[in-house]
This record gives structure tokens, C-alpha cells and sequence, in this order.
């Protein structure tokens, strides 16, 4: 297999790029998916690859001034350490029973 050729028809994280992308046919999309396949099989190429770049996408929230409001499954549900505490003196009981 020539890893270099298949190189050109896989994007930067090792994704296979689409037909319209290649401008390929049907049939020569088809070859090249399974010559890819085949080669990543045969460990001459990679699966993935990570990318060490930071994307460019919605900024981060650390600066949102907007007041947020509390989920209603957060106040619906009572603290775990009331919970907790009840089930260490059920156990205290039967042991000293």
C-alpha cells in the first residue's frame, strides 16, 4: 500500500475525508475507504491522531456575568450526608442489638 497516496484522502485527525471533499465517484470512494481500512489494519497507518492545536470555538464561560438560575433536579434532592448519616446508625443499631 502507498501510505503517502492514502494520506491525501484522510484528514488531520485520520478521519476519512468525503467523497465530495476527494471528488471522487462512488465506486473510486469505495477503494479508497477500504484500501484505509486495510491499512490501518496492517498498522500502516493510524487510527486517530491527536491534534496539539486548541480549536477555534465558543469562548470559554469564565467571564459570564448572567446570573444562573439553579437546576430544579439540584433543589429537588435532599444532601447525600443526611442519607448517609441514617444508614450508619440503622447499622450501629443492629450490632448492638
Amino acid at each position: 500500500k502507498d501510505v503517502n497516496l492514502l494520506q491525501r484522502f484522510v484528514s488531520d485527525r485520520s478521519k476519512i475525508r468525503g467523497r465530495r471533499v476527494n471528488g471522487n465517484d462512488v465506486q473510486q470512494q469505495r477503494d479508497i475507504a477500504n484500501a484505509i481500512k486495510n491499512s490501518r489494519e496492517m498498522a500502516l497507518m493510524p487510527y486517530t491522531k491527536r491534534v496539539s492545536q486548541t480549536r477555534a470555538g465558543r469562548p470559554p464561560r469564565d467571564g459570564d456575568d448572567r446570573p444562573r438560575r439553579p437546576r430544579d433536579e439540584e433543589a429537588a434532592t435532599p444532601p447525600v450526608e443526611a442519607q448517609v448519616e441514617a444508614v450508619e446508625t440503622d447499622a450501629t443499631d443492629e450490632v448492638e442489638a
